[in-house]
């Protein structure tokens, strides 16, 4: 059930098939969710703006999407005060530990 919530999740267009159209005239037309303040409901743009404003929301590699400031940051000295410790691991968990003695890193487990 996880894969494939996971892999229809993936495979989701940026933007919902139903609130795209091609125009006759080259243009594309983008329904929004809501209108606008000012009564808008559809944006028309050309199809090299869409990609160019598509690209711009793509994150670089290797780059975190959420950052944290304050005490939730990383290097902030009252951290440890305010994020609560990792779990301990049992010895029954085959990933608790990776070659020897060196607890894992991350979450992932593969």
């Amino acid at each position: 059930m996880g894969r494939e919530a996971l892999c229809k999740y993936v495979l989701r267009p940026p933007i919902a098939t139903d609130r795209v159209q091609l125009l006759d005239d080259g243009l594309v037309r983008l329904a929004l969710k809501r209108p606008f303040h000012d009564g808008t409901v559809a944006v028309d743009l050309d199809p090299l703006s869409l990609l160019v404003r598509l690209c711009a929301t793509v994150p670089p590699p290797k780059m975190h999407q959420v950052r944290y400031a304050g005490v939730l940051a990383s290097a902030h000295k009252s951290r440890p005060v305010v994020v609560p410790p990792p779990p301990v691991s049992t010895s029954d968990d085959p990933h608790a530990h990776r070659q020897g003695n060196k607890p894992a890193t991350h979450r992932c487990h593969y």
